[in-house]
């Protein structure tokens, strides 16, 4: 099994499930990620006041972003910034602009960055 940067973001995202940069915040954003062999991801993350839920499905959203999956993963790695893909056209965002750039903030930058998998970690 590979590591998937992307999966191990939103599954971190649930796992911490409370986010007090969040408190002021609610709604829901949907991920459409492409490009991963002809197959589509979707992510649905829903933010009431802090508390972060995560689940897959294309449920209808508040905030849709669609993105390529490879830039994605580069994002939450830290190695792309956000910002500057969406200003290359590289991210597409539909709805509430206010709700992605609130979560921009729990993107590598603004939080620790995310484990990596045993097999990566140096010894100690």
């Amino acid at each position: 099994m590979t590591y998937d940067p992307t999966a191990a973001y939103f599954t971190g995202l649930a796992e911490h499930g409370r986010y007090p940069l969040l408190r002021a915040t609610t709604g829901t954003i949907r991920f459409d990620l492409t490009g991963n062999g002809g197959r589509g991801e979707h992510w649905r993350v829903t933010i009431n006041r802090g508390h972060v839920d995560v689940s897959r499905g294309e449920q209808p959203a508040d905030c849709v972003v669609k993105v390529d999956k490879k830039l994605f993963d580069g994002i939450v790695t830290g190695q792309v910034n956000t910002m500057a893909a969406m200003l290359r056209g590289q991210v597409d965002v539909d709805g509430d602009l206010h709700l992605i750039t609130m979560l921009q903030r729990l993107f590598p930058g603004g939080r620790p960055p995310l484990p990596e998998p045993a097999a990566r970690r140096h010894p100690r």
